[in-house]
């Protein structure tokens, strides 16, 4: 029902580097299968993640930290749920 992918590398070698990853879901296939009466039903969900590094000599070093997300649920219309986040360090 879910998936992710992430992907890892330097930006500048040896002194810069990269993490970057999501999450999403498909839960509205399934909700889709569901009889008649849910199918105004959607649940989803994603989030990403990133991360940056840099150093810029023995003693001195950045780091850069990214969160997005959000959730989103109804049940027939008449149940409503919905929830973002971001965050940066």
């Amino acid at each position: 029902m879910t998936s992710r992918l992430e992907l890892e590398g330097p930006l500048i070698k040896d002194k810069s580097s990269f993490i970057i990853g999501g999450r999403t879901t498909y839960a509205d296939w399934l909700l889709n299968a569901l009889p008649a009466q849910y199918k105004n039903s959607r649940a989803s969900f994603y989030d990403v993640n990133l991360n940056i590094s840099h150093q810029f000599d023995k003693k001195n070093s950045l780091y850069i930290t990214g969160y997005l997300s959000n959730d989103r649920f109804n049940l027939n219309s008449d149940t409503l749920y919905n929830y973002g986040n971001q965050n940066i360090s």
